[in-house]
């Protein structure tokens, strides 16, 4: 005799729901779905209660995000104002320790890199969320102000165009073509100007 195999500590909350819902398709012309135990009002309940749940879950990651997403930029803004808060107190101080320390900063121990940045490392694209998204990291480069993003489509030649001015090394891209590829590359910005691009990343929009 042949035993059904559930297996529902592998199957996700979307799955169990199908299931539910599939079976009830299935089993209603069945001479046995009237006995049916448990009922199939106690299954069909359960599974609009689930799908109730997951659709309350999925509005609750999009609210996320966005608030996620607006704390990003509102950090981005204060980053890039104290930095330049930063070196203008630098620049009326002379660079007394004294004051800088007396103005609530904390002074480095390291003094800045000379000369040209090294170019990015670890230069990575992924695919975002949201149609025609994707997520850009790199590893931070010590010294750097900024860093310059260009894309090309994953076309030979490149055809490079800024995209952004980042102050951290983290972006996301927005507005690409959905099943487009595209390539991706960064360079660090610093006292001495722009270092050299780092390797590309690839990676096709959603």
């Amino acid at each position: 005799m042949s035993k059904i195999k559930l297996d529902l500590r592998s199957k996700t909350a979307e799955a169990k729901a199908a299931l539910a819902h599939n079976h009830h398709t299935a089993f209603a012309g069945s001479p046995f779905a009237a006995a049916a135990v448990p009922t199939q009002a106690e299954i069909d309940a359960a599974a609009d209660a689930m799908d109730t749940a997951l659709a309350d879950v999925a509005a609750a990651r999009a609210a996320l995000k966005n608030k996620q997403e607006l704390r990003d930029q509102k950090e981005a803004t204060l980053e890039e104002l104290l930095t330049r808060r930063a070196k203008y107190c630098e620049a009326v101080s002379g660079g007394d320790p004294a004051l800088l320390t007396a103005w609530a900063f904390t002074l480095s121990s390291d003094p800045e890199p000379i000369g040209e940045l090294p170019a990015p490392l670890n230069l990575l694209a992924e695919m975002g969320e949201a149609s025609g998204t994707i997520d850009i990291s790199w590893k931070a480069v010590r010294g750097a102000d900024s860093y310059v993003v260009e894309c090309s489509s994953h076309t030979v030649p490149r055809t490079w165009q800024q995209i952004k001015i980042a102050s951290r090394p983290t972006i996301q891209v927005t507005g690409l073509t959905s099943g487009q590829s595209f390539a991706f590359r960064v360079a660090a910005v610093g006292p001495a100007g722009q270092g050299p691009w780092s390797d590309e990343a690839i990676k096709m929009a959603p």
